[in-house]
């Protein structure tokens, strides 16, 4: 008797953890779907993973331009007209590798190209994990991926309560004058040598025009005017090597303009970040090529 009771006892918490298991999943998945449906911004503990979360979500780009760069360019968000990929550390080149057989944006899009940080090798801590198997099999799962973690979810519903979302959408940028591109006249030819050293970004920008591509370089405001200026004149040559126009909007103007998390990165969710990304397509559209 003590025996088939034992039993009994047995099969019935392996039935009550079974159960379990899947109310939590079915809590999980209806959490991330309720996320997904109410537009929430997914967040996490750990700035690795809220970029990690985005890269997770890459196929799910869509528009006529797309704003490529390292962490500067992530603070913008995508909306239904703006795709934006940026990843911290890196360069639009490390961009263009994620995106190979993930997404395909259309011939005559628009790619604005981020000059910050243009010169920077792949950062590993960012790339390793966004190149794992399960990191790809499971995009957008609502169980498994990234932004599914139960820690993660949790945070992304207490954002969504305790800061209502920001409106990522297109604003009236018709008052702001447009930019004209940098006159790239002066600057110096680039060397053999620096075609040699700046191959991967020569590489990346043919890729581009090889689907089809338009395509004009960008320089952020950040509050040091002076910095990134070594990267600013790279990028510069680079832009008349290859015929690109390059918009220089690190002036007083905007750095007076936006708000600033720190002295580099802009507050997503700011209004006037949705403003200068609008602005920013804009004048690209009228002078990329």
């Amino acid at each position: 008797m003590n025996v088939t009771l034992k039993k009994k006892r047995r099969w019935y918490l392996v039935l009550t953890a079974i159960l379990g298991c899947l109310a939590c999943l079915g809590i999980q998945r209806s959490l991330f779907c309720w996320l997904e449906n109410h537009r929430g911004n997914f967040v996490a503990p750990l700035g690795l993973e809220i970029s990690l979360i985005r890269l997770q979500n890459i196929q799910k780009l869509k528009g006529d331009t797309l704003m490529m760069g390292s962490s500067i360019t992530e603070r913008f968000r995508s909306n239904e007209t703006t795709a934006v990929l940026g990843i911290p550390g890196n360069s639009f080149v490390s961009g263009l590798e994620l995106m190979e057989n993930v997404v395909e944006f259309p011939a005559g899009t628009t790619y604005i190209l981020e000059t910050n940080n243009i010169l920077n090798e792949p950062n590993e801590l960012v790339l390793v994990d966004a190149r794992k198997w399960d990191f790809r099999v499971f995009r957008g799962s609502p169980h498994f991926s990234v932004a599914a973690k139960p820690s993660n979810l949790i945070l992304s519903y207490l954002e969504f309560i305790l800061r209502p979302g920001a409106d990522y959408s297109s604003a009236n940028c018709d008052a702001v004058p447009s930019l004209s591109p940098e006159p790239l006249v002066q600057v110096n030819d680039m060397t053999a040598e620096e075609q040699t050293e700046w191959r991967r970004v020569i590489d990346g920008v043919r890729k581009i025009r090889q689907k089809g591509g338009r395509i004009c370089m960008v320089r952020l405001p950040v509050s040091d005017a002076s910095r990134y200026q070594a990267s600013y004149e790279a990028a510069c040559k680079i832009a008349k090597f290859a015929q690109i126009p390059v918009l220089n909007y690190n002036t007083p103007y905007w750095r007076n303009s936006l708000h600033f998390t720190d002295g580099t990165h802009l507050d997503s969710r700011a209004r006037s970040t949705s403003m200068f990304r609008d602005v920013i397509v804009r004048d690209a559209k009228n002078c990329a090529r």
